[in-house]
């Protein structure tokens, strides 16, 4: 099959991203994997970063005494977008909703519903 598009010969061409949290030294890939990036986009932060870490670096940052609150958390992600040139998803809440169109029901009977 030499007509194959071969993923697995794909070697990344990026340096990995370091941090330091609770004196603990880690690193992201410097490609995510797709399926970090879905997990951040549905909001899923703890998943996304589990993905993003790998099994032997996320089980250091759940056992550090040092809490990952969410304004870290959006930190460390706004800069390893910022090192990787590329988005995520969204992690944080939505906007704010478009303002109402619709107007208000009218009347179709002066009749009330009587209590017994």
């Amino acid at each position: 099959m030499a007509d194959v598009f071969d993923l697995d010969a794909l070697e990344s061409e990026g340096e990995p991203f370091h941090f330091r949290h609770g004196g603990e030294d880690y690193e992201l890939p410097p490609d995510p994997d797709i399926r970090a990036a879905v997990a951040q986009g549905e909001g899923n932060v703890l998943k996304a970063l589990e993905l993003l870490l790998g099994e032997e670096q996320w089980e250091r940052i759940l056992a550090s005494d040092a809490v990952l609150d969410s304004k870290k958390f959006n930190a460390l992600m706004a800069a390893y977008e910022k090192h990787i040139g590329a988005s995520m998803g969204e992690s944080e809440a939505s906007t704010r909703s478009s303002r109402s169109t619709g107007r208000p029901s009218k009347r179709t009977s002066s009749a009330t519903t009587k209590l017994r």
